[in-house]
């Protein structure tokens, strides 16, 4: 009996003990073990549905009209909150049919944008992302009418910004707003380099985007 009584009060005791003893931490303290955090994803995939409003010589005679875009966007990060991207989007021109007139039907013209440029984001909230970005592009305008076509380049800039609201930890809904301009020559084959067509747009898109 009095050996179990010992042994009882041993136990007891080891706690006691082992608490009472400078530099060890009691088993009952030890701090939680803590998950690793999640890698966060580098690639980003962006697809942009929006509007585009004709501006530098597409508003002479006023006789384009705001027009229909579609943007595709490939991102990878390479510091944090910056990325670089390569891009491309493109516009159908749009006229005002009694500005042109009967032809409206027959003529059909498209721009194109081959996209190159960095992007900088800033977390806004857990749940919303603020982003602007620069870019270089190289841009075609495309014209054919009855069966006949021609396209010109020329090399521009731009740049767009907006916000990013994220439904999921990879998947985000977004609205941007963005500017563009090149210089198109129109005219290679002259003296002087050829006349500059003034390949202006002001933009409106929403956009959806997946990271991974």
């Amino acid at each position: 009996m009095r050996m179990i009584s010992m042994v009882t009060v041993c136990t007891l005791a080891l706690p006691l003990t082992a608490s009472a003893q400078p530099g060890v931490t009691p088993y009952y303290a030890q701090p939680p073990v803590v998950a690793p955090a999640p890698v966060e994803p580098k690639m980003r995939l962006e697809l942009s549905l929006g509007a585009a409003s004709p501006k530098g010589d597409w508003k002479e005679d006023n006789v384009v009209e705001t027009s229909p875009s579609l943007g595709l966007q490939l991102g990878f990060t390479v510091a944090p909150n910056i990325s670089l991207f390569g891009g491309f989007r493109y516009v159908r021109v749009q006229f005002d049919e009694e500005v042109v007139g009967d032809g409206a039907d027959d003529l059909e013209v498209t721009h194109r944008e081959l996209q190159l440029g960095v992007r900088f984001t800033s977390p806004m909230s857990p749940t919303s992302k603020f982003f602007i970005e620069g870019q270089l592009n190289r841009s075609t305008v495309s014209a054919s009418f009855q069966g006949e076509g021609e396209s010109y380049s020329g090399v521009g800039l731009g740049a767009r910004g907006g916000m990013i609201f994220m439904v999921d930890r990879n998947i985000g809904l977004g609205v941007a707003l963005s500017y563009t301009s090149a210089g198109i020559d129109v005219d290679e084959g002259s003296e002087g380099g050829g006349e500059k067509f003034d390949d202006t747009w002001l933009g409106f898109d929403a956009n959806l985007s997946f990271w991974f």
